[in-house]
């Protein structure tokens, strides 16, 4: 990923529609039980996405996060992550990519985006400084 300039929204256990669907069957997962003990469990679930942040993103996007479990009237938890905008290009898998409209591509050459692109990489800049 390259420079996400503005705060983001993840959020885990909600379909498409903003249908909370839940985390149960994740909770199981992690458990290893049908019946879990609810703050075990989202202490092992949160642990796994810290950890696959981490592993995959780096330390300083994991700090870029702030998540929390949220339940809903009807016992349905799902996990809500706000993501901080990050002044510095954040690699995946030690790759960049730059979001377009509704694709994200691949930035083979950071040098030669920043070049080819100098407004577009500046307004990056700038907003990530706000």
């Amino acid at each position: 990923m390259i420079k996400n300039i503005t705060p983001d929204i993840l959020y885990i256990g909600v379909d498409d529609r903003g249908i909370v669907k839940g985390l149960d069957a994740d909770f199981k997962f992690f458990t290893g039980a049908s019946n879990f003990d609810n703050q075990t469990a989202k202490d092992k679930f949160d642990r796994r996405f810290r950890d696959n942040v981490n592993n995959w993103l780096g330390q300083n996007a994991n700090a870029k996060i702030n998540a929390k479990f949220i339940a809903t009237e009807d016992d349905k938890t799902y996990y809500h992550a706000n993501i901080e905008p990050s002044q510095d290009i954040v690699y995946y898998n030690t790759e960049a990519y730059i979001r377009t409209g509704s694709s994200t591509r691949k930035v083979d050459d950071i040098k030669k985006f920043q070049q080819d692109r100098p407004e577009q990489y500046q307004r990056i800049i700038e907003n990530s400084n706000k």
